[in-house]
């Protein structure tokens, strides 16, 4: 009886640690697949940038926080874990979802508060939708932040 209850939680560990592992290549490969299509074009990466996300909705709220890669294209901002333990999030107003990215998320409002970027805009996942605020932690980042907030909000087609 104890033996198959050792069986039994062993089998358990080796499915978490094998799922984890899949998942921490998989999101490797996306961080890969979206900096390669990134190679050669005109973008800015700031790394290690504090990273605070609320998600309220009619169903739930949610916050996150953690230390996030970020990268500014055009008007695209994404939003990549550091520790390839998450998916890349794209926040812009354009249609095109870039390569590698898992959710984009439109946003309505960037503002400065303190040395951080201010994010607000609608979310929709799946069948839930709702509001959302990003906060980016950019002190000491040697980021042009007043030039992010008075980019002018661009629509694409």
């Amino acid at each position: 009886m104890m033996n198959d209850i050792y069986i039994l939680i062993i089998g358990f560990v080796i499915l978490f640690g094998s799922l984890n592992t899949i998942l921490y290549f998989h999101f490797k490969y996306r961080r890969k697949t979206l900096f390669n299509f990134l190679q050669n074009k005109d973008y800015i990466l700031v790394e290690k940038v504090e990273t605070d996300i609320e998600k309220y909705s009619k169903i739930n709220n949610k916050f996150f926080y953690r230390k996030s890669d970020i990268v500014f294209f055009e008007d695209e901002i994404f939003i990549i874990s550091y520790n390839y333990s998450k998916p890349i999030m794209q926040i812009g107003n354009g249609k095109e979802k870039f390569p590698g990215v898992f959710q984009k998320w439109n946003y309505e409002f960037k503002s400065k508060i303190n040395n951080r970027l201010e994010i607000k805009g609608i979310y929709h996942d799946s069948w839930i939708g709702g509001n959302y605020k990003i906060y980016l932690n950019l002190k000491n980042k040697n980021f042009d932040l007043e030039g992010c907030v008075n980019q002018p909000k661009k629509i694409k087609p």
